[in-house]
């Protein structure tokens, strides 16, 4: 579960007159992302605080009684009703439910002995057993569906055997997740791998469809002719019947979307950020996911997606909307790949910056992405001139705005029509917003080429200088360091003044972002150095932030003059 800024339009939006009477229920919230949780509490918190007489908005929510997630509400306790099922009676509340669990165990129990007249009446006794001893402990309708699972699938050698799928591990779902999985032949673990790492990390639920094309559409980057392509992919109905023949119920086909059959399924592949796995063990598949390299897969296949013939044969909004006239067409791999292409649209730069990662042995100012076998066709998508692909790729003008003030400076109106504003600055402002050095690489690919941005240029500036001269602002507006310590490598002037008479480190302090200005004093911009308000960028710094002093003592120990270094610091701020 995610919260951002959506659930602040969310509250505005129930706030309408027009809304009318609004019920919004959120389920398990103990399975959600627990620092999303914190934000959505606040933003209700804040809701309320501002609006206490707002009786169309109301929430119902669910969750388990863990303390930790109950306390978070706290401060919301004269706004809400609670209704506990396990405080007033939590001994009769656990019966009930283990009662529940038993009866539709029972009549699994039957569903199964019925399927497999193999099972003997010595094999039930253990089953049964078994069932009982390990369910009362477990007492989940998961544990439950997990191991009827297993036992359909499993053909022991002799009775005592069923007992030992109940010993010890077995009764752990991670175990149980690792049974449902060992089905997957040796031949077809790397792709069901991959298949499970598109699925978690994937913004939103994915179609069979949109998976066939995440999976496969980066193995066609040296060939981007789609008929070529089309014919070797399955359909989605093939693609989901290959899938549960190796992940039985691992994973889930509802309203057409595929899901991973509980959010503990997750956890259970994915490997800690420490490189090791959450719960070390023998199994091939526990912690055999990492993360970045699924949004890797992803953010190639995405590339590759976009770069397919189709995307030169009419623009973005005509080509998508031609192939979703037809549909349901599974067997039109048109369709499947005009689906797929909105998403890749939307989520190309979100995949490509969650892809990144350290290089081992280098410092943080080196980081990997995509394979070099898809850059040329990545920096490439931002050369192109379809204004719907662009607003996609780079989400509008959001990114535009976060730097307005700069713009206007190189004469772009940032809230002018999409079309009017020239590739490179989208670019170049996503690339500072996201910190991305390949982005920015792209940016400058295009200052060189783009014949459209040269006229612009000149007929606002007379002169197309300025923009390469502030792009160590833009970067520092961007909290981008790993843009400035590229910039720096590339030999740009990191203290140049700019109309204003700022500098990077101006611009940096200006915004509050302490990692840039640090970076910025590494490359020894000038901290006397006034702006056209006679103030040096450590005193602008202070008067915004007020965690700026930690930066500047250590700055001032760093320094063999400190105390002349204070003294015009502090002079200029008396």
């Amino acid at each position: 579960m995610v919260y951002d800024s959506y659930g602040l339009r969310f509250f505005e939006a129930s706030m309408d007159t027009k809304a009318g009477s609004v019920i919004c229920v959120l389920d398990a919230l103990d399975e959600s992302d627990q620092n999303g949780l914190q934000t959505f509490v606040d933003c209700l918190s804040e809701f309320w605080l501002f609006n206490p007489y707002a009786p169309r908005l109301k929430f119902i929510l669910t969750t388990r009684g863990y303390p930790q997630i109950l306390n978070k509400f706290n401060r919301l306790s004269h706004t809400t009703v609670s209704f506990d099922g396990e405080d007033d009676d939590e001994v009769g509340s656990r019966s009930r439910l283990e009662q529940e669990i038993d009866n539709v165990t029972q009549d699994r129990l039957d569903e199964l002995f019925e399927q497999r007249r193999d099972i003997g009446e010595k094999s039930k006794r253990i089953i049964k057993t078994g069932l009982s001893q390990k369910g009362f402990k477990q007492a989940t309708y998961l544990w439950m569906h997990l191991m009827f699972e297993i036992l359909e699938k499993t053909y022991p050698r002799n009775p005592k055997d069923w007992g030992k799928l109940f010993e010890g591990p077995p009764g752990d779902i991670a175990q149980v997740y690792d049974k449902l999985l060992q089905h997957v032949s040796s031949g077809e673990k790397d792709a069901v791998r991959a298949t499970l790492g598109l699925i978690i990390i994937a913004t939103q639920p994915l179609t069979a469809g949109e998976l066939v094309m995440a999976l496969n559409a980066r193995d066609n980057v040296d060939n981007l002719r789609s008929s070529d392509f089309y014919e070797d992919l399955p359909t989605p109905i093939e693609f989901v019947s290959w899938l549960h023949r190796g992940c039985g119920s691992f994973v889930s086909v509802f309203a057409g979307k595929v899901y991973l059959i509980h959010q503990t399924a997750r956890e259970f592949l994915i490997t800690a950020e420490n490189g090791n796995t959450k719960n070390p063990s023998t199994s091939v598949w526990q912690g055999s996911i990492v993360e970045t390299e699924a949004h890797r897969h992803m953010a190639e296949s995405c590339a590759v997606s976009l770069s397919l013939d189709e995307m030169h044969a009419l623009h973005f909004d005509q080509q998508v909307q031609r192939r979703r006239s037809v549909p349901n067409s599974y067997d039109d791999h048109l369709s499947l790949w005009a689906m797929f292409t909105d998403y890749a649209a939307d989520n190309l730069i979100v995949h490509f910056l969650m892809c990144r990662h350290q290089l081992e042995g280098h410092t943080s100012d080196r980081m990997a992405d995509i394979g070099e076998e898809y850059t040329e066709i990545f920096s490439a998508l931002f050369h192109r001139e379809e204004s719907e692909l662009l607003r996609h790729i780079l989400a509008g003008h959001s990114q535009l705005e976060h730097f307005q003030t700069l713009l206007s400076y190189i004469g772009v109106d940032c809230y002018g029509s999409p079309e009017s504003v020239p590739n490179v600055y989208r670019v170049m402002c996503a690339a500072c917003r996201q910190d991305s050095v390949h982005l920015l690489k792209c940016a400058l690919e295009i200052w060189e080429k783009d014949e459209k941005r040269k006229d612009y240029s000149k007929s606002i500036l007379g002169e197309d200088s300025l923009f390469l001269l502030l792009l160590p602002h833009f970067a520092a507006r961007g909290n981008a360091t790993l843009c400035l310590h590229y910039l720096h490598s590339r030999g740009f002037d990191m203290g140049v003044q700019g109309p204003d008479d700022e500098t990077s480190l101006h611009v940096a302090a200006e915004a509050g972002f302490l990692e840039a200005m640090s970076v910025l004093i590494g490359f020894d911009v000038s901290t006397t150095t006034l702006d056209n308000r006679k103030r040096t960028a450590l005193v602008l710094a202070m008067a915004t932030n007020a965690g700026t002093w930690d930066l500047v003592e250590e700055f001032l120990a760093s320094r063999h003059d400190r105390e002349e270094q204070f003294l015009t610091v502090f002079s200029i701020h008396v």
